[in-house]
């Protein structure tokens, strides 16, 4: 997918709706998580402790109450906070005991991905991305390490 901020759809919706920078921002808004590595870090240190109930508040930058037009919306204020919630917990659930070591790592406040263990390393990789993956993780973590020991000489 190459790095956050590069990719072709995160350049789409940017283009289309004039979102902010995505690369190692402070904030981030529901449409911009695209569940790159950056926006995982931010997910598990800001989101996964409100269990997703509510989007996180932004703290950062001027804050002014803006004038509302009301529209019909079909969707609760909630609902995609639940959603990215549920989709973050559901892929680290998959990653067992290294999604564990991966939350306690970003909570522990290493935000960097050459800080992490190498078990978190193979977790934010196998999370990482707009689409779920197909393999379960360990094949998917095996597949890896085949890959790697192909490449050496």
């Amino acid at each position: 997918m190459g790095e956050c901020g590069t990719c072709r759809r995160y350049l789409k919706v940017k283009q289309h709706s004039g979102v902010l920078d995505c690369f190692m921002a402070e904030y981030y808004l529901p449409n911009m998580i695209f569940f790159c590595r950056p926006q995982i870090f931010w997910l598990i240190e800001n989101l996964l402790p409100l269990d997703g109930a509510v989007w996180p508040v932004n703290t950062t930058g001027y804050t002014d109450t803006p004038r509302v037009q009301h529209s019909p919306n079909f969707h609760a204020p909630f609902e995609t906070s639940i959603q990215i919630h549920a989709e973050l917990t559901w892929r680290l659930e998959r990653c067992g005991r290294d999604g564990e070591t991966l939350v306690s790592e970003v909570q522990q406040g290493l935000n960097s991905y050459s800080q992490l263990a190498p078990a978190a390393k193979g977790a934010i990789n196998y999370i990482s991305g707009v689409r779920r993956r197909r393999d379960p993780y360990r094949k998917w973590r095996y597949q890896q390490q085949q890959k790697s020991d192909n490449c050496r000489f």
